[in-house]
This record gives structure tokens, C-alpha cells and sequence, in this order.
């Protein structure tokens, strides 16, 4: 009999993550983006960049542009940059009357990571270990020092 569940955001295993306090067993640690991203790190020995996309994402992408975009750039990350529609429908008000309404219209006009990446492998050697997470410190801190450049023919 399992006495309790839990449910949500533990460092095992993500969301969803689920174990039983009863028999105290527990899944491997999760590996985050940067960890898997190092594990591919001996396979980079000889190449000059590399193309990195996430899982989930879906894209008609010219692998050769983001590539030579990347190379012209001097950088060692190049990262997709797109413009995410808005999340809902927008009303304008005045008081409690509607006066205008507008279906998902643009975002904010901020860019966003599209989940796709043209790497130097020398990247891979700011990735601690399998705990870390490859948007956070690793990418943060190329764009905070320049080094990262975003690419309108990637997003």
C-alpha cells in the first residue's frame, strides 16, 4: 500500500514526477539540457560548430543558413530569435464596457528562444554536470559577456 504520492516539481524527475514514501524508492536524477548537451562532448572533438534543437520543436529550417550565419558571426552560440503571438485574446476597456476586442494578437515584441542552436563545442566546457540547465547559467552568462548572437534566418 502506498501511503502518499507526490505530485509536481521535485529534483528527480521534473513534472509529474511521482514516488512512493512508503518504500522510499526513487527514479535516477534527472538529466537537464546542459547535462545531456556535455554527454555529447566527445563526439565534437573535430567540429568547428554544431546544430542543437530540442526535442519538442518543430521547424522548416535551412540548416545551411543558421550555420553560415553562425560562422559569419564569430560568436559560440548563435540561438534562434522569433516573436511569439499573444497567449489570448486582448480587450480594451472602459470601465466595465468592452470597447474593443483583438483575437491573440502580437506579443509584447519581446524575442524568445526558439529552441534551436548553431554551437561552438568550446560551449560545452561551461556546463558543470548533468544538474545543470543549459538556459540558465551556460547561455545566460555567453549573452551577458556577448557571445551569443541571435539569428533572423533561425526564428
Amino acid at each position: 500500500m502506498i501511503q502518499e504520492t507526490h505530485e509536481g516539481r521535485h529534483p528527480y524527475r521534473g513534472l509529474g514526477a511521482r514516488f512512493s514514501e512508503e518504500t522510499d524508492a526513487r527514479p535516477e536524477p534527472m538529466v537537464e539540457t546542459g547535462g545531456r548537451l556535455r554527454r555529447v562532448k566527445d563526439y565534437l572533438v573535430d567540429e568547428k560548430a554544431f546544430y542543437f534543437t530540442y526535442g519538442n520543436g518543430i521547424g522548416d529550417v535551412n540548416i545551411s543558413d543558421p550555420i553560415t550565419f553562425h560562422d559569419n558571426q564569430g560568436m559560440f552560440t548563435t540561438v534562434a530569435a522569433t516573436r511569439p503571438l499573444g497567449r489570448f485574446g486582448v480587450l480594451d476597456m472602459n470601465r466595465n464596457r468592452v470597447t474593443s476586442f483583438q483575437e491573440k494578437p502580437d506579443g509584447n515584441g519581446g524575442w524568445i528562444n526558439g529552441g534551436s542552436f548553431v554551437l561552438s563545442p568550446k560551449v560545452i566546457d561551461r556546463i558543470e554536470g548533468d544538474h545543470t540547465i543549459w538556459e540558465r547559467e551556460p547561455l545566460q552568462g555567453q549573452a551577458m559577456t556577448m557571445t551569443s548572437a541571435l539569428s533572423p534566418v533561425m526564428g
